[in-house]
């Protein structure tokens, strides 16, 4: 099913149309039927890589609500650590853990704002 992306006045921003099953199917797999779709030369098929486009650009709209989630969760519950009683030492030792646990395979540590700026930079090379 091909993808549009209109505006809802009900919660005021960008969605994607289509039926439950449909909206079932990740925005990232709709980008890559996208481009497969759109294949490499101009024709009648190339419109699809406006939609790759766009749909790149919505699914940074999603990314960037879940991330600024996170981000003020994590914050939020870090005060509320502090204001509980944990000492900067022991939570400095917890993160330095968590840290270590959530690196990436190949060892790079997890930098959530390094990623998400390398993310962005990638969108925008794929959109454009």
């Amino acid at each position: 099913m091909e993808t549009h992306l209109t505006w809802s006045d009900e919660i005021g921003k960008r969605v994607r149309s289509g039926d439950w099953p449909d909206q079932a199917i990740s925005t990232i797999t709709k980008i890559q039927e996208a481009l497969r779709e759109g294949g490499d030369a101009f024709g009648l098929t190339a419109a699809r890589r406006e939609v790759a486009a766009q749909l790149v650009d919505y699914f940074m709209e999603e990314a960037k609500v879940v991330y600024v989630i996170y981000e003020v969760w994590t914050a939020g519950f870090l005060d509320w650590l502090r204001a509980n009683g944990v000492g900067e030492e022991e939570l400095t030792a917890e993160l330095e853990r968590l840290a270590v646990l959530m690196a990436w395979p190949d060892g790079t540590p997890f930098e959530p704002a390094a990623r998400w700026d390398a993310l962005g930079a990638a969108a925008g090379a794929l959109g454009n």
